[in-house]
């Protein structure tokens, strides 16, 4: 993944978030029936309301959807704004990582 990396500030916001609300899972099967599977590790691409594409991400965590749907935690700069999964796409997982 190429730019900076929000994984050690979204296991401090998880932290507080897992006292407060529902816990993270590893699975979006874990939160909701979907015909596809996504897992934590799993690189995504994100296309955005206007159509506009970007990625590629990591997925970090699923939530209990929102009321918009939103149930997915990207390591990227909003780590703490969850994402609809109808609005990502699949490139794969990490193979190889030099560090956090």
């Amino acid at each position: 993944m190429m730019g900076n990396s929000y994984k050690r500030n979204f296991r401090c916001w998880r932290a507080v978030y897992d006292k407060q609300e529902d816990e993270c899972f590893s699975h979006l099967s874990d939160v909701i029936a979907a015909d596809r599977d996504l897992s934590v590790g799993e690189m995504v691409m994100f296309t955005n309301d206007a159509g506009v594409v970007f990625g590629p991400y990591e997925v970090l965590a699923f939530g209990r959807p929102d009321h918009d749907g939103r149930c997915v935690y990207l390591d990227k700069e909003s780590y703490w704004f969850p994402i609809r999964p109808d609005r990502l796409e699949s490139v794969g997982q990490i193979v190889f990582r030099l560090s956090d």
